[in-house]
C-alpha cells in the first residue's frame, strides 16, 4: 500500500523549535491526513497483523534542495506514523522505518511560483 502525504509543515521539523500551539495543530492535521489516506487505501479491508514488526519505507520528495536530512524528516513525520498506526490498529512501536530521498518533486520547471508541491510517500 502506498500513501502520498503532503510535505511536513515547518513547525513539525525538530530544528524549528516552534511554539506548542502551531506544532499541535500541525500534528493533528498530519495525523488525520495519514489516517484517512490509510483507510482510503484499505477500502474497507482489515489489516491482518501477524504480531511481528511492520516495515515501512518513507520516501521524501523534497520541495527544494536545501539541507533537510533523513533523521529530521522521519521525526517530522511522527504524527503521520501515528495516523497509520491508528488506521491499522497496531502500536507504532512495532514499526521498522526506512527513510530514503526520491527526486525533488515536481521537477523545477513544473513548479508553480505560487506554492510548493511535494510529498512524502509511505510504503506499507
Amino acid at each position: 500500500m502506498k500513501l502520498e502525504l503532503s510535505w511536513p509543515e515547518p513547525a513539525l521539523w525538530p530544528n524549528e523549535r516552534a511554539h506548542w500551539k502551531p506544532v499541535s495543530r500541525a500534528r493533528r492535521g498530519q495525523r488525520h491526513e495519514a489516517r484517512m489516506a490509510t483507510l482510503e487505501q484499505m477500502a474497507g479491508r482489515a489489516y491482518v497483523w501477524d504480531g511481528g514488526t511492520v516495515r515501512l519505507t518513507i520516501t521524501g520528495h523534497k520541495p527544494r534542495e536545501n539541507g533537510q536530512d533523513r533523521t529530521n524528516f522521519e521525526a517530522a513525520l511522527k504524527a503521520a506514523l501515528d495516523g497509520v498506526a491508528d488506521a491499522i490498529a497496531v502500536n507504532d512501536k512495532y514499526f521498522v522505518v526506512a527513510t530514503d530521498w526520491g527526486d525533488n518533486w515536481p521537477p523545477r520547471a513544473a513548479r508553480p511560483w505560487t506554492g510548493l508541491w511535494c510529498c512524502a510517500i509511505l510504503d506499507l
